[in-house]
């Protein structure tokens, strides 16, 4: 629970559970669209709040149907988080539902995930799933970007595993405030993402990219030494968004952008490496 004096961030948390409501959209989408209806700047205290609520946010829902007998509104939910008495609310008996309860995720994929992961591993998933962390792709000056980010403040490291991966460690931005996002150097991206790509050992060979859009996987194969890759995406929008993308790694020779269902692929040719990342590891879809 944060607790906090100004109402302004009392509002943009309660227009931002609306449009996720209405939109089932991302946190982080939902954040700046509050803010844009509101009239109101990004800050550290609004998106720190909202963030903590949406993380226990299905510990407060529990808490007030347990009291109301009725799922609360955003309103309700706002006001019943401030309180802090959805600490105090017994968890269910069952180890799934507490779970579900106390990680904000729903049942049906804790239930799904429970067949392949002991009771203590699962927790520990999705806790870690909950933990805030930032990362940014910069596959050509990685070193630069640190030095970026250095300079306004904001405490940042190259990873250990990945050299081509940052790792935020402290700020008091949104990613899309980052300079190195909002110039172009860097974009954020998950580590997992990173790792889909360096798993299929693609070095060498023509790839197949199934839901490519917006483009971020393609490249980084291209630049991780793929010969060619097929990227197949259904959305207009999205394949445009994707062009976009290589042409700033400077690799959409190498890429061909397919506008089709990858389910039905309108070509013949036949892959030794095909990636599929459904749902997309790099924007966060289960952790945001």
């Amino acid at each position: 629970m944060i607790p906090v004096s100004d109402e302004k961030v009392r509002d943009v948390a309660i227009e931002a559970l609306k449009i996720i409501e209405r939109y089932d959209t991302s946190l982080q989408k939902a954040y700046f669209k509050a803010l844009q209806d509101l009239g109101l700047k990004p800050g550290r205290k609004s998106y720190e709040y909202l963030y903590d609520l949406v993380m226990n946010y299905y510990r407060v829902q529990y808490a007030f149907m347990k009291k109301r007998g009725r799922p609360g509104r955003p309103k309700e939910i706002v006001e019943v988080y401030e309180s802090g008495e959805y600490l105090n609310v017994p968890m269910p008996g069952s180890p799934l539902r507490r779970i579900s309860i106390e990680t904000s995720f729903p049942y049906w994929l804790v239930l799904s995930l429970s067949k392949h992961l002991d009771l203590e591993t699962l927790e520990q998933v999705l806790k870690a799933l909950n933990r805030r962390r930032i990362w940014l792709l910069s596959l050509i000056e990685p070193e630069k970007v640190v030095e970026m980010l250095t300079s306004e403040g904001v405490e940042a490291k190259i990873d250990s595993d990945l050299d081509y991966m940052i790792e935020v460690v402290k700020t008091d931005k949104p990613p899309s405030r980052l300079g190195p996002v909002k110039s172009g150097l860097a974009i954020p991206v998950d580590k997992g993402s990173s790792l889909v790509v360096e798993a299929l050992r693609a070095q060498g060979h023509d790839v197949l990219d199934a839901c490519a859009a917006p483009g971020i996987k393609s490249s980084m194969l291209i630049l991780r030494g793929s010969t060619l890759v097929i990227a197949i995406d259904k959305s207009k929008t999205r394949i445009k968004e994707a062009a976009k993308l290589l042409s700033k790694f400077n690799v959409k020779d190498r890429v061909l952008l397919v506008l089709a269902d990858s389910r039905k692929p309108p070509i013949a040719q036949r892959f030794l490496k095909a990636l599929l990342d459904v749902p997309c590891s790099g924007t966060g879809t289960i952790g945001d």
